[in-house]
């Protein structure tokens, strides 16, 4: 089984867990859609499913990352109650990819694989934790305070100038549920304590930063005991979810599967 959260968390349905058929198509209305093309390159033995954010469906969003991944967790045992599991986080999805993996191996289960794309502990400017997820690579001070629903409005709109072709015929009203989350997600970021997952992990990093600097692969080592193997991919953070991008992704998890027996 392998378990995808989402950067962001969009789905259109109050369903909370789908499969992806090799065709890259999903139920309910597109579930998981930024790793859609992912399930063209993974085998029919491996089912690929998606996990929706709590909130998208207009109820409360999760209070931590902790309670986030206990719920994806609960959901994820009720389709597969034991492991191997496989797992895999884009950007914000990253870490509670990891803490969904922790919380798996504290309940006894097998994690046959931790795959994180583009995602690092946070390290505040004075070097003090909580680490936590980025929703893109790179430290950011915390942002300035406005407006609520001005800055909500503000984040809808960059999000339909930089991603509305993915996007497609997402209303404004459900636009905006999707910058909530995100704010949330940005401030449960900040919070988060990162437990520590015995085992290996497999992380790929985007090749382009516009400013030149690249997040240190190495701020996960205090919370992953086994191998970092870190793979690069040429592109920006936003371009890992491409097709192409995530068939050379993929290429390279089977080749990390393999390698590890």
């Amino acid at each position: 089984m392998t378990a995808a959260p989402l950067g962001l968390g969009l789905h259109q349905t109050v369903s909370k867990i789908a499969t992806a058929d090799a065709e890259g198509r999903t139920p309910g209305a597109g579930l998981a859609w930024c790793y859609r093309p992912l399930a063209r390159f993974v085998p029919d033995d491996l089912p690929l499913y998606g996990l929706q954010a709590a909130g998208l469906d207009g109820g409360a969003p999760a209070a931590s990352v902790r309670e986030m991944a206990a719920d994806y967790v609960e959901q994820i045992r009720a389709v597969q109650p034991t492991g191997p599991y496989h797992l895999l986080g884009f950007s914000f999805g990253g870490v509670p990819v990891h803490e969904i993996a922790v919380q798996l191996q504290a309940a006894g289960e097998t994690v046959a694989a931790l795959v994180v794309m583009d995602a690092y502990p946070f390290v505040d400017r004075d070097g003090a934790q909580p680490p936590a997820p980025l929703p893109e690579p790179g430290d950011h001070p915390a942002p300035v305070e406005t407006d609520p629903e001005t800055d909500l409005r503000r984040t809808a709109e960059r999000f339909r100038a930089e991603v509305g072709e993915v996007l497609g015929g997402i209303s404004d009203e459900e636009l905006m549920l999707v910058a909530k989350i995100f704010h949330n997600n940005t401030a449960l970021r900040r919070r988060h304590r990162p437990g520590v997952f015995d085992g290996d992990m497999l992380l790929f990093t985007a090749g382009e930063h516009a400013d030149g600097n690249a997040p240190d692969p190495g701020r996960w080592e205090p919370y992953v005991r086994g191998e970092i193997t870190v793979v690069g991919l040429p592109c920006r953070h936003t371009d890992m979810v491409r097709s192409d991008m995530l068939r050379a992704a993929w290429q390279a998890i089977a080749e990390w599967l393999e390698s590890r027996g």
